[in-house]
């Protein structure tokens, strides 16, 4: 790098020299050996390759030196060094090596900064000027992306840490900075990245908003900075008629309160803005319909569940359950949220407890886009999602990854359903319909793909209390795709009926059972 000008003590500049010193070490060949010396300053004077002399100003107490590789990974790091010591870094291989220098005071902030580099080569000695400046101020503006609890900010805490250089500060404001950039505290080395994140919380101490960005710092120690991050809300929360709820930390605890508010009139929209996961070690019961969220209002519910978080029931075969239950009131819609970790054992007898890994859903549900339904799994049938009565759109999104006897991704029942977009992709089952079982359904696929599953789609008849049957029937037309599952495309019972009107199908189509 271009070394600047030599400039007097006044504009706040020390020069030194740093040596290298090359020599034979044992468990490495003499022709790649080399070590790198630091001769820091003293507290008077110290003459430099000119033979001129220096004068250390007061408040230098301690210096730091550090080393690193062209992999910018440090070699050595050595704290606390007196002025005037030397520091010897050995065993080095030939390369090129970066020395850097924090000159600190008694209360070990950072007064001087200076780096360089050099080349260790075989059998040479190669001295280094380096050239400390005065390290300007950094700063950090804060913006909120969504201002609805902005009011209820009561302290912000900042944390700073170097990937390389193991800095890490943490400090608190009292109010969000707006347009109006607040300092920094600690040293941010220049060329060094840094991850800083901010937390604001309420008085009561629950996190509010959260975000993070990533920095690195000019390699002009003495250049002003300023950086940015945008909050966006952390926890939970709903909307509906009456605004905006509380922030919660506790999702049953939101649902209860949405429950409890709603009339059958109006939309409610539930914002899961970061990550959830249900520590309980016990089963969910039949109360709570084998479920996380028992979403069982009296009344309609025109509920959306968003926010870009994830919902995780972390379920096992020893505390076991799945992550959402609706009745016939709900129209569910899924956008930007993930569904994941239910799990349900195969239990005789009891058709709701072992079906839906994922969601059993007795009214509509509509699966847009940022959608996940993901890793759910059930000993029983539909390892995603299941819908018994109500009506099944998805025109983006993804369900995959889930696990069940028949049905691991979709199954449904007796209703309509509607695929314009999205993935029904990658699961598996036992039977048949490893992307889709539908049973006395009326499909139509003008969009999205179902691939990679066991199978590609089983659809079949439903027996009805007269003794007669209801037959499936699906369209596929140009847009959708049934392609590379790992058996059959496509089966088909007696009475039911496959058509391809255009769509794109790879692999078996076969006729055959009910």
């Amino acid at each position: 790098m271009p070394l600047p000008n030599v400039r007097s003590l006044s504009s706040l500049a020390l020069v030194f020299s740093l040596t290298l010193f090359v020599f034979s070490c044992s468990n490495i060949p003499q022709d790649e050996s080399g070590s790198v010396s630091v001769r820091l300053p003293s507290s008077s004077s110290r003459s430099v390759s000119s033979s001129s002399a220096l004068n250390i100003p007061a408040g230098i107490s301690t210096y730091t030196v550090a080393v690193r590789d062209s992999d910018d990974e440090e070699v050595q790091k050595e704290k606390g060094i007196a002025p005037g010591s030397v520091v010897v870094v050995d065993k080095l291989r030939a390369g090129k090596y970066t020395a850097a220098i924090r000159a600190l005071d008694s209360s070990s902030n950072v007064i001087y900064y200076g780096y360089n580099t050099a080349t260790v080569k075989p059998k040479e000695d190669t001295e280094v000027p380096i050239t400390m400046y005065a390290p300007s101020q950094k700063y950090i503006n804060l913006t909120l992306s969504n201002t609805a609890f902005q009011s209820s900010v009561s302290k912000i805490i900042i944390t700073a840490k170097g990937k390389q250089n193991g800095d890490s500060y943490t400090q608190e404001l009292s109010s969000l900075t707006g347009a109006s950039a607040q300092a920094l505290s600690g040293f941010y080395e220049p060329g060094i990245k840094y991850q800083i994140t901010a937390q604001a919380y309420s008085s009561e101490g629950l996190m509010l908003y959260s975000g993070s960005t990533s920095v690195t710092p000019s390699s002009n120690v003495q250049q002003s900075e300023t950086y940015s991050i945008s909050l966006s809300l952390a926890g939970i929360y709903y909307s509906g008629p009456s605004g905006n709820s509380a922030i919660y930390t506790n999702i049953r605890t939101a649902l209860s309160a949405l429950l409890s508010e709603n009339t059958g009139s109006g939309s409610y929209t539930l914002y899961v803005m970061s990550d959830i996961t249900d520590t309980s070690s016990s089963s969910y019961t039949a109360s709570q319909n084998y479920s996380l969220l028992n979403i069982n209002p009296d009344s309609t519910l025109n509920l959306t569940i968003t926010g870009g978080g994830t919902i995780n029931a972390n379920r096992t075969s020893s505390k076991y359950g799945r992550v959402i239950y609706t009745n016939s009131n709900v129209n569910l819609t899924l956008q930007n949220i993930t569904i994941t970790g239910g799990y349900l054992p195969y239990i005789n007898d009891n058709y709701d407890a072992r079906t839906g890994g994922g969601i059993f859903a007795d009214g509509n549900v509509n699966v847009t886009n940022g959608a996940k339904i993901c890793n759910n799994s059930t000993d029983g049938e539909a390892g995603g999602i299941t819908i018994t009565n109500g009506n099944f759109t998805m025109t983006g999104g993804e369900i995959s990854g889930n696990s069940a006897s028949s049905g691991g991704g979709v199954q449904v029942f007796t209703n309509v359903t509607t695929i314009s977009g999205g993935s029904i992709k990658n699961n598996t089952v036992q039977g048949d319909g490893g992307g889709l079982r539908a049973i006395g359904a009326t499909i139509t696929m003008t969009g999205g793909e179902i691939t990679g599953n066991t199978t590609g789609i089983r659809i079949q008849s439903c027996g009805d209390a007269s003794g007669g049957y209801t037959y499936s029937t699906f369209t596929l037309s140009s847009g959708g795709s049934i392609t590379g599952n790992q058996h059959e495309a496509v089966s088909y019972g007696a009475g039911s009926t496959f058509t391809n009107d255009g769509g794109t199908v790879s692999g078996a189509v076969t006729e055959g059972g009910m």
